[in-house]
């Protein structure tokens, strides 16, 4: 007799299904353009059966800005700010710090220009959450900035926490190009380069 799986398990799958055909719809149509009835048709799926995982529209974009805000924070966690001891680790690590955070949207890029431009202002508690990732990331940044300075890799007159919010608009102006271009891998890999860039050509020691 073939073993039966846990009703949770079963649940969770379906609400993973329900939100990659959602992350696809909203990044299709935008947040505002999308219905349920367009993520339940990708899944064959009827009204009522839907309601019993998720709320609403926004309780799904909700738990879309939930995922993205993990990625983040695992990002964030993955690495240590004082681990470079080297200009070239140094180099590298920024490398691979930009590498994972431009995949977390490579494969959704319309998604990830709603999540940070739409999203805050589609509801005041997503928005919250949204402004404080950024607030995270821009702690996150000021800590690698701190780094080098203290390893005399950076200036020493450099302000490290408004140099922090400039390089994280350039990396959130990222994925708004990212989003828009046709090969948005290659785009990706063209800002990554320039924002490591400018980072160590024109705030490095001379």
């Amino acid at each position: 007799m073939p073993r039966l799986r846990d009703p949770e398990a079963r649940a969770h799958e379906r609400r993973s299904q329900i939100l990659t055909e959602a992350i696809q719809v909203f990044g299709d149509k935008g947040y505002h353009a999308a219905n349920i009835a367009d993520i339940a048709k990708r899944l064959g799926l009827g009204h009522g059966t839907f309601y019993r995982y998720f709320k609403s529209k926004l309780d799904i974009f909700d738990a879309v800005v939930d995922g993205i805000i993990a990625a983040i924070t695992e990002l964030v966690l993955a690495e240590s700010p004082t681990t470079s001891g080297t200009l070239d680790e140094y180099r590298a690590q920024l490398g691979r710090i930009g590498a994972r955070f431009l995949g977390i949207f490579e494969q959704h890029q319309r998604l990830a220009r709603l999540v940070f431009y739409e999203g805050l202002v589609v509801d005041p508690v997503i928005g919250a959450k949204i402004r404080q990732v950024m607030e995270l990331f821009a702690r996150y940044t000021q800590s690698y900035l701190e780094n080098g300075k203290a390893k005399g890799f950076l200036r020493a007159d450099l302000d490290t926490e408004v140099t922090a919010r400039a390089v994280n608009a350039m990396i959130f102006e990222s994925i708004n190009h990212i989003a828009k271009d046709a090969d948005g891998r290659a785009m990706g890999r063209r800002w990554q380069e320039a924002i490591v860039r400018l980072m160590l050509d024109g705030m490095r020691v001379r």
